[in-house]
């Protein structure tokens, strides 16, 4: 599958490899098409790029931005989104009082798709997996769960493929409306960071002792590690992940929860910075590093035992 993001953040970079991992041919693309740039060859040699101002491509687009931002997109793209597959992962949350600021009986998810073109598909997914998640693959050795949600099934089982493909496991959750209890899920998630301690290192998921489900998720992951794709485009990151890591105060003053955000977001089609300091954007949700040693560790161990 061709599949674009839009954004340039964290969870632009976990999606990513998760793509990768999948074998899937990816295109990023940003505001600031450096930023974009520096995250495709981080992400792999074969990794595209490219600014807003390009003709969009991909048949699945998966907007990696904010709630606030993505309408702007919308309208700056109108009709070459027509056809396409979209995918929006953001969480309509206020982060000064931690309330949710869609209407009343819908989601961010519903609210975007009225300003969609006529064919254009929408799909929610990953609005519950932190960037750092999406990294590691599991946690505490445990299958990482993506929710979808969507009215197009034909669409909804693609997006499910892609990330199955990424050695995640893709669930099924029912029609669009249902996003309005994924956001739920994820502004609770999000509140607890500071008093669980977990700093976006925690997941939603379900848990089950059923051999069945155990079943499903070997073979899908072991489809998934075992991809030469992968195991090469992990340890050519290893060569490229040379810097240590900011600290807090090079990432960014504004706090969120207890929480630090970067001030390199996703979200550059915001028009400034208080917008971008309050919204709740990929890089204020998931301020955790990615885990890029444990990927390269797998990936060595994947290629020693093929």
């Amino acid at each position: 599958m061709k599949v674009t993001i839009i954004g340039t953040g964290y969870m632009a970079n976990g999606i990513g490899m998760r793509i990768v991992a999948g074998n899937h041919s990816l295109t990023i693309v940003g505001r600031n098409e450096g930023k974009a740039r520096s995250l495709a060859k981080k992400l792999g040699k074969d990794v595209k790029w490219g600014n807003l101002s390009d003709k969009l491509s991909g048949d699945i687009i998966i907007f990696t931005l904010p709630y606030t931002g993505i309408p702007d997109v919308i309208k700056a793209y109108n009709t070459q989104l027509s056809d396409k597959i979209l995918v929006d992962i953001s969480n309509p949350v206020d982060l000064k009082t931690f309330e949710l600021t869609t209407p009343a009986g819908s989601s961010g998810a519903e609210e975007i798709a009225k300003l969609l073109p006529k064919g254009a598909k929408l799909i929610k997914a990953f609005n519950t997996t932190f960037a750092g998640i999406l990294a590691d693959r599991t946690v505490a050795g445990k299958w990482v769960d993506v929710f979808v949600a969507g009215d197009d099934q034909k669409a909804k089982k693609i997006v499910m493929r892609l990330v199955s493909d990424g050695a995640l496991r893709a669930i099924d959750v029912g029609p669009l409306k249902h996003a309005r209890q994924l956001e739920g899920m994820q502004l609770i998630h999000m509140s607890l960071q500071k008093t669980l301690g977990t700093n976006g290192m925690s997941t939603i998921r379900i848990a089950s002792p059923i051999d069945r489900t155990k079943k499903i998720e070997t073979e899908s992951y072991d489809k998934a590690v075992d991809n030469d794709t992968f195991t090469q485009n992990m340890l050519q990151m290893k060569k490229r992940t040379n810097s240590s890591p900011q600290s807090p105060g090079e990432r960014g003053s504004n706090s969120v929860s207890g929480l630090t955000p970067s001030p390199d977001s996703d979200d550059d089609v915001l028009q400034n910075a208080h917008q971008m300091g309050i919204a709740p954007d990929a890089d204020l949700e998931h301020p955790k590093e990615l885990n890029i040693a444990k990927d390269v560790a797998d990936a060595e161990r994947d290629l020693k035992y093929k």
